[in-house]
């Protein structure tokens, strides 16, 4: 038996070949990503990316729960393996200090991929209380000392970024009706 999940044509398709030198930059294109997916229906309205030091994407991601059938592809998720994947490597160290920009703070499951990828950095864009209450998404528990956890594990974490354009995504997925899958 083998798990696959299929990376739509129009992620493919997205062009990312600048230099993304500032965090704001960083996080348009996560939430650039987001606004896509809202607009093809793939999943929640979540986008991620990950740059390497130079600012150079290594790899994007989108939520494709909904187009998958699977609860595991979040945004984050799908940047993560789409990396790991390049590298050859579970450990994403082994490309340099690469940081992750995440249009929407990381759930439960997310932050738990998060500690174990190898990534340096974390950055995200909408507070999770934004996510609460503009989408109805749960966002799972966070154990009590979460970012003195990721510290410990040598990943710097910093947001809100471009926090009111991420919300606007959001308000976006609920205004379109999203699906919200974890009632």
């Amino acid at each position: 038996m083998e798990v696959r999940f299929e990376v739509p044509d129009w992620l493919s398709a997205c062009n990312y070949s600048e230099i993304y030198r500032t965090d704001d930059e960083k996080m348009g294109v996560a939430l650039d990503l987001a606004r896509i997916s809202l607009e093809h229906g793939a999943g929640g309205p979540f986008g991620a990316a990950i740059f390497d030091e130079s600012g150079r994407v290594i790899s994007v991601g989108v939520n494709l729960v909904l187009l998958n059938n699977s609860s595991l592809l979040h945004g984050e998720i799908v940047a993560i393996a789409l990396a790991q994947k390049k590298a050859g490597s579970w450990n994403l160290r082994e490309l340099g200090d690469l940081c992750l920009a995440t249009s929407a703070f990381p759930c439960s499951m997310c932050y738990g991929a998060i500690l174990w990828s190898g990534l340096s950095q974390v950055m995200y864009g909408a507070e999770r209380g934004d996510i609460e209450k503009l989408t109805g998404f749960r966002e799972g528990i966070l154990p009590e000392r979460w970012r003195e956890e990721l510290n410990v594990n040598g990943i710097e974490i910093r947001g809100p970024v471009c926090r009111e354009r991420a919300k606007d995504v959001l308000r976006g997925y609920k205004e379109r009706g999203g699906v919200i899958y974890n009632p």
